[in-house]
């Protein structure tokens, strides 16, 4: 996504303006809601296993529970949910269907790659239509090893150093 490489740039040349993780999550957040409500692609109508009738609700959310296997979920950085379900699943079972999830790792050490294999995990088994691995790297010049490249045009990894004087 667009919003994703100019905050990605954003960050490179003010990286201390985001102090933690969640402080990146929740820009990005608010950036893709607003591309989102100016399309009026914001809101979608889904049931939820806590009230019996179908509600408005937000279609991009911060760590949802995720089925990735029979017993194994997770709760990735964002998602943005796709158009309503027509199966009877609802919006917090974990099954609902994803337009993009990110993953963020904002370290300034080399960040482990647990948040990648599970992106590519939700890519192959088609829990998420696209996905996107976001690191920002402060104090390190290093480059993605070559097991973290993707050649899967589902999977985009974003990827910025800035050493810090």
């Amino acid at each position: 996504m667009q919003n994703v490489d100019a905050f990605a740039e954003e960050w490179a040349r003010n990286p201390l303006r985001w102090l933690q993780e969640i402080d990146v999550q929740c820009d990005l957040v608010s950036r893709l809601r607003k591309v989102l409500t100016d399309c009026d692609k914001c809101l979608l109508k889904a049931r939820h296993s806590y009230y019996p009738n179908q509600h408005e609700f937000s279609r991009i959310t911060c760590e949802p529970y995720v089925l990735l296997a029979e017993k194994s979920y997770a709760h990735p950085d964002i998602v943005v949910w796709d158009d309503e379900n027509n199966t009877a699943d609802t919006l917090n079972n974990g099954k609902w269907p994803i337009l993009w999830v990110c993953e963020i790792k904002y370290t300034n050490g080399e960040p482990d790659t647990s948040d990648l294999i599970r992106l590519r995990q939700m890519i192959q088994n088609n829990t998420a239509l696209s996905a996107c691995w976001t690191k920002l790297i402060l104090n390190q010049k290093t480059s993605i090893p070559d097991q973290e490249k993707s050649s899967n045009p589902r999977l985009r990894i974003v990827e910025k150093h800035v050493r810090l004087g």
